[in-house]
């Protein structure tokens, strides 16, 4: 199945505690455009927390969003 962006996040630490939250729901995740905010050039985008689309519902329910 495709990933589909479940949310956005200004740099990669806040992405990553999410990712942690969906990982304790057992929702896979991975994040998209990282390198670029580990290298502080968040201005050239954010973090993008991906999931598979069957996870979207659950992921943003656990995300609270």
């Amino acid at each position: 199945m495709p990933l589909v962006e479940v949310a956005e996040f200004p740099d990669r630490i806040l992405a990553e505690l999410a990712r942690g939250r969906l990982a304790a729901d057992g929702i896979e995740a991975q994040l998209f455009d990282a390198g670029l905010a580990a290298l502080g050039l968040g201005i050239l985008g954010s973090v993008r927390l991906m999931v598979d689309e069957r996870d979207r519902a659950a992921a943003a329910e656990a995300l609270g969003r």
